[in-house]
């Protein structure tokens, strides 16, 4: 899918698809290295490129379950300060930023742009880039 993606966007070129050692994806055009990120949730999928080389990218989405037990995860995600946050949403920022930033402390993870992404109504999802 990455390099379906990868051809869409540089239409002509060669495009190829690697891991890193650290197991992020990347696609490769004419010998330039660009961030790409993956994510799943029951049967969406979603896949993003960075356009800029060096540039940093995540995504995330998440099937919004009704059997989850979100009170439990929004205290532990929130160091136990819901607030009404949603925690699918919250959630959803939270793993696109460490995608795009590789950083689990959220204060770190401040240097990555977040923004909501409209999905199906059953889903979440988030993209960051640095």
């Amino acid at each position: 899918m990455l390099g379906d993606l990868g051809r869409r966007i540089w239409v002509g070129v060669d495009i190829e698809t690697v891991r890193e050692a650290s197991g992020r994806p990347v696609v490769v055009c004419n010998g330039v290295r660009y961030c790409a990120s993956i994510s799943h949730s029951r049967d969406l999928v979603a896949v993003a490129i960075s356009t800029r080389p060096g540039g940093m990218i995540g995504i995330d989405i998440e099937y919004r379950d009704p059997n989850r037990d979100i009170d439990a995860l929004s205290r532990w995600l929130f160091d136990g300060d819901a607030n009404g946050r949603d925690f699918y949403q919250g959630w959803c920022n939270y793993e696109a930023a460490f995608k795009a930033t590789g950083q689990t402390d959220p204060v770190a993870q401040s240097q990555a742009e977040v923004i909501a992404i409209a999905t199906m109504d059953e889903f979440s999802g988030s993209l960051a880039r640095v």
